[in-house]
């Protein structure tokens, strides 16, 4: 599994140990985040070179 990948099902799984459903809210909010960089991929903040960093909406985390 890809470092990102597993990342992601590590912190669903954490999310939804905190309160149910809500790692499933998050997944659905990563991907849609993916979703926007993919439809805009120039609109992020630039990190360096060809990178940069997309805000999630309701999550303090960056793809």
């Amino acid at each position: 599994m890809r470092p990102a990948r597993r990342e992601l099902h590590e912190t669903v799984r954490y999310y939804n140990a905190q309160v149910p459903q809500l790692g499933e809210e998050f997944r659905d909010e990563a991907w849609e985040t993916v979703r926007r960089i993919k439809e805009f991929p120039l609109a992020w903040h630039p990190l360096g070179g060809a990178i940069r960093r997309c805000q999630m909406r309701y999550y303090l985390r960056t793809v």
